[in-house]
């Protein structure tokens, strides 16, 4: 079979974001292919640049992730706090579920 999903340039391998889709499990998603140590590794470097320069701004944006998705919701907040709502911004999205059907 032909895989026609981009590749990342450094493994070959499926490039996927780093995100959780419905459905998907998150720990076995934020755990596959060392994942959680990546994702710990950028905050820590995001984290010791905004540190060393004041003026550097982050700005985290949650898309969708209402209070039925708490784990992304902690990741945000979780930044929000270590990097200090001076250099840190948390913008949320869609942050209440939508009305309607809720069956998808």
């Amino acid at each position: 079979p032909i895989c026609l999903a981009p590749s990342c340039p450094h493994c070959g391998s499926v490039a996927r974001p780093a995100v959780l889709l419905f459905g998907e499990d998150y720990a076995s998603r934020h755990e596959a292919g060392g994942q959680a140590e990546e994702w710990a590794a950028w905050k820590q470097r995001v984290l010791d640049a905004l540190a060393a320069d004041r003026s550097k701004r982050l700005v985290v944006i949650e898309i969708g992730a209402g209070t039925a998705v708490p784990s992304v919701r902690d990741a945000g907040e979780s930044l929000l706090r270590r990097a200090g709502s001076r250099q840190c911004t948390l913008v949320r999205i869609n942050p209440t579920p939508m009305l309607g059907d809720n069956t998808t």
